[in-house]
């Protein structure tokens, strides 16, 4: 069964029942069954030459290629022209595709509202058995989804669309269905709806299988947190870089992540900054600017411009950035950038950013937080703030805890950790121990 470019026009009728925002076509996955030729080897252009050559048996391809329809078996550039591809449509059409008469009905309605006429037409291609068809007549015209049993024959007919729209509207026994048919996008819906964590986690699992990446990108997050499974640094390498070869900020920023660590890569502070200028140069998060000009600060990756830094972090401070407003408070610990020294008050101003909840905060405050009661030989105190930035896996959070630990066994298991990151001083610390 073929997925289709229709969800596009999904994306834009459903907006205002509360869906996702409107989806850009040229970002839309599609992978439709091509004709008895080998695509790979034929190409793009190829495809669009023999549509309009007349050989309609490639039409429907071309007209989600005009779309602007990302297929999984080829790369492509092909400027969307919805006028070409409903000519396209309609050539297939004409050559008894009944999908393809459904198509062009999508891509008129990625023109203009879905009208009476318009689903008139999906109806009589649904009760001729087209499941694209019995989708956009479910849909109906006007706000509200018209048939619900439409949609469901839709989606009993293997249509993704019917079935996504039947999902978000409350039919949660729809979306383990189609996981159990293989459908990655209905696995992460089920994992969104399942009542407990370890129904949610199998299907994010499952999804992540079949290729959904937000299925992935959760499973990532959950086991960097220590909350599925042991810490798996190859996974999540793998994962953020994919996300972020798409474009996925918060993937970027974590890969960013793990270079400033050294978790499933070589500690490498300067890519850090790098991949983390790269993402706050997109804008769409102060977080990764504010840790760039922490950098300056520190001067880890690029050389230490205190002054500049502080330019930029102060504004974000006010502005409520936690990463921004804990730079402030380092540049007034240490006296940088013209700020004058006064660790009470920058210790102060750490603490917020350090809470007593695991996995939460920003763990450079707490590896500093522990410095300092460490050098005032508090060392219970020191652990617990060592152990809370430990929990965010950052390096020197795990390397005071890893001293101060009178646990055997966790100290191993840090030393061992800190040691294949290839931190240096836990390497020696062991062999010492050996």
């Amino acid at each position: 069964m073929m997925r289709r470019i229709g969800i596009v026009a999904i994306a834009l009728l459903v907006a205002s029942c509360g869906s996702a925002p409107p989806a850009s076509p040229r970002t839309v996955p599609v992978d439709p069954e091509p004709p008895p030729e080998d695509f790979e080897a034929i190409g793009v252009d190829e495809v669009l030459a023999r549509c309009d050559g007349g050989d309609q048996r490639f039409c429907r391809l071309a007209g989600q290629l005009r779309l602007g329809a990302q297929l999984s078996w080829h790369d492509f550039a092909v400027s969307p022209d919805p006028d070409a591809a409903r000519a396209s449509f309609a050539a297939a059409c004409g050559a008894g595709d009944l999908d393809a008469c459904a198509d062009e009905l999508w891509a008129k309605a990625l023109q203009a509202p879905i009208d009476a006429a318009m689903v008139a037409r999906a109806t009589e291609l649904c009760t001729k058995g087209s499941a694209l068809g019995c989708t956009l007549a479910g849909i109906g015209a006007g706000k509200e989804l018209a048939n619900k049993a439409l949609l469901g024959k839709a989606c009993d007919g293997g249509e993704q669309v019917a079935c996504g729209i039947l999902v978000r509207e409350g039919d949660s026994a729809r979306a383990a269905e189609g996981c159990e048919r293989g459908t990655a996008s209905m696995c992460y819906a089920a994992a969104l709806q399942a009542k407990d964590e370890a129904t949610a986690i199998g299907f994010l699992v499952r999804s992540c299988q079949l290729g959904t990446f937000a299925g992935c990108m959760q499973l990532a997050v959950m086991n960097q947190l220590g909350q599925h499974g042991p810490i798996d640094p190859t996974f999540l390498r793998s994962t953020y870089e994919r996300g972020c070869k798409q474009g996925v900020d918060q993937a970027c920023q974590s890969l960013a992540y793990l270079y400033q660590i050294g978790l499933g890569v070589e500690r490498d502070p300067a890519k850090a900054f790098a991949i983390d200028l790269a993402s706050c140069r997109a804008g769409e998060d102060v977080a990764p600017c504010a840790r760039i000009a922490i950098a300056q600060l520190l001067g880890e990756g690029v050389p230490a411009d205190p002054k500049a830094a502080l330019a930029t972090l102060e504004p974000l401070c006010a502005q409520s950035s936690m990463s921004a407003c804990v730079g402030t408070a380092l540049a007034e610990l240490k006296g940088l950038g013209g700020k004058k020294k006064n660790v009470a008050h920058a210790r102060a101003a750490l603490a917020p950013y350090c809470p007593a909840e695991r996995g939460s905060g920003i763990p450079r405050a707490c590896t500093t937080l522990g410095q300092l009661a460490e050098m005032d030989r508090d060392l219970a105190g020191a652990l617990e703030l060592y152990a809370r930035g430990c929990s965010r896996l950052w390096t020197d959070a795990c390397w005071g805890e890893a001293r101060l630990t009178r646990d055997a066994a966790r100290k191993k298991a840090l030393m061992d950790d800190l040691c294949a990151r290839k931190f240096a001083p836990a390497c020696a610390a062991r062999d010492q121990s050996d």
